[in-house]
């Protein structure tokens, strides 16, 4: 029997019809057809067409699916987590989800990959929390006759041919919008414009690669790059962070983050009393578009995490489900990356970024 292996982590939780937290289009989370949407279809060599992509109606059998993630630190994974457990709900299939508490947590990940592989699954989505640690166990999952699917965290493993379909986002372009939108905001002040970069733990490759995405943009203009910051997304040490660079550096004209550190910014920059630091985020969560809003930050991007999750957990059903015949492998698709500034934030779907307000994370839909 065709089996898929996916891992993610993932939260259940039934509402009806809410509006977000902040201003901007109404949404209802559990239940409303996000579909059409807007998606690159990528090419193995990197050629992107947008199409419009929509879900199956329903699962021909309860298929049974492990997902994991790297943890539930922060909203953007709590957000990945409701959309693959609603979706998993729509679809009609069973779910067991994981987090492994932490970018530094290999050897948990490994062995909850270990628990899924024995229990029999069919599917696995996966939110890797390191590529190369995690290629092994993904291939020996596929040779078990599990579809594995990569989500959110892939940039490499995922084009390996054990994988079936991946769906993530290119963070070099999300840190490459954030610098192109920071330089547009400073092009007239004379250099240096000093910058510090705090893009996310040390080591994952989206961070790496939202780092370099982040200094191809501002090469060779008025902006200096004093430092990046690496650190894992929990609050207290992007604060920990922040607090260091202001610090270190008498001068900073502004910073680029990421949402957790974003969130914690402003109110360190309040305690030192230093004014006029521009924020400028490339990831995004509830509280940072409230920023955003307030004029607190210049703005920000979004990989709609909530959009991501759901398509993952789709891609996984059609792999089951031999909808994917004919399909390269693996097949890999990336949501059209929202740009969030407070113009456009007026007419945004937030329900494509972020789980309902309150929502718990649940381990099991059954």
């Amino acid at each position: 029997m065709l089996k898929v292996l996916c891992i993610l982590t993932g939260v259940g939780m039934a509402v009806a019809s809410i509006s977000v937290g902040v201003s901007g289009a109404a949404v209802g989370w559990a239940g409303k057809k996000w579909w059409p949407a807007k998606v690159m279809e990528v090419s193995a060599d990197g050629t992107k067409k947008e199409i419009e992509y929509s879900p199956l109606s329903h699962a021909k059998k309860k298929w049974k699916v492990c997902v994991l993630i790297p943890h539930l630190k922060d909203p953007f994974w709590k957000a990945v987590d409701f959309g693959v457990i609603d979706e998993a709900k729509r679809l009609g299939v069973e779910a067991t989800l994981y987090e492994a508490g932490g970018y530094a947590n290999l050897p948990r990940q490994l062995s909850q990959i270990d628990d899924c592989m024995a229990q029999d699954v069919d599917a696995i989505v996966i939110g890797v929390v390191s590529e190369g640690g995690v290629i092994a166990k993904i291939r020996e999952a596929s040779a078990k006759g599990i579809v594995v699917v990569g989500m959110v965290t892939t940039t490499t493993t995922t084009a390996d041919p054990a994988v079936t379909a991946y769906v993530d986002v290119s963070f070099y372009d999300l840190g490459h919008l954030a610098g192109r939108h920071l330089l547009a905001a400073v092009k007239d002040r004379p250099a240096p414009v000093n910058v510090v970069g705090f893009p996310g733990p040390q080591g994952a490759d989206w961070s790496v690669n939202g780092a370099k995405g982040f200094e191809a943009a501002v090469a060779n203009s008025n902006i200096k790059l004093l430092a990046m910051k690496f650190g894992d997304t929990g609050k207290e040490v992007q604060l920990r962070l922040i607090e260091d660079a202001l610090q270190a550096y008498d001068k900073i004209d502004a910073i680029w983050a990421t949402s957790v550190a974003a969130e914690v910014a402003p109110d360190a920059l309040q305690r030192a009393n230093r004014k006029g630091i521009l924020i400028q985020g490339y990831t995004a969560t509830e509280t940072t578009v409230r920023y955003v809003q307030s004029g607190q930050m210049l703005g920000e991007e979004s990989e709609k995490p909530v959009l991501e999750s759901r398509v993952a957990m789709d891609l996984a059903v059609r792999a089951l489900e031999g909808d994917l015949k004919g399909k390269p492998r693996p097949y890999h698709l990336q949501p059209v990356i929202a740009v969030l500034t407070q113009e456009s934030l007026k007419d945004y779907d937030m329900g494509l970024s972020f789980a309902p307000p309150n929502f718990k994370p649940v381990f099991k839909v059954d």
